[in-house]
């Protein structure tokens, strides 16, 4: 990222080092992801193609927290994906050219980030006084059975 003749060798190892980390834990997180993912939507459909209905839900019951790994390994995959870009390109770059991508992906890296935060957790943006939202979260269970939230 810096030439070895410059002043800040040691910064721009140190630069490198963080780049290459963060491609790495872009590319562990997204074959998680990947594996997790297809290996559910694989045996699921099995499943409810042979109307295995309740063998469906008990694979699912049984990789739950695999599946909740998974979207956040993807999650955590795409933020540091985005950072890594930033990181790539901003040593490439004019001072402006700096600037304006500081700028807009910054605001993307927000955008995505508040929007998985409030996509993820549908308890926050529900009515917990309609019961149609009460019967939607409790299959997510959100909701205890006497119909009070958790949170």
């Amino acid at each position: 990222f810096v030439d070895a003749d410059d002043d800040n060798e040691l910064w721009g190892y140190l630069i490198e080092v963080i780049w290459t980390v963060l491609i790495a834990v872009v590319l562990i997180c997204n074959a998680f992801t990947m594996i997790v993912m297809s290996l559910t939507y694989f045996y699921v459909q099995r499943y409810m193609a042979d109307r295995e209905y309740i063998m469906a839900l008990i694979y699912l019951k049984l990789y739950n927290r695999y599946r909740r790994y998974g979207r956040k390994s993807f999650y955590v995959g795409l933020v540091s994906f985005i950072v890594a870009i930033g990181i790539y390109i901003f040593f490439k770059l004019r001072l402006w050219s700096k600037v304006s991508v500081v700028i807009f992906l910054g605001l993307g890296l927000g955008l995505i980030v508040m929007t998985l935060i409030r996509m993820t957790h549908p308890k926050y943006v529900a009515d917990h006084t309609n019961p149609g939202h009460k019967k939607f979260l409790s299959a997510f269970s959100f909701v205890d059975h006497d119909g009070t939230a958790q949170f």
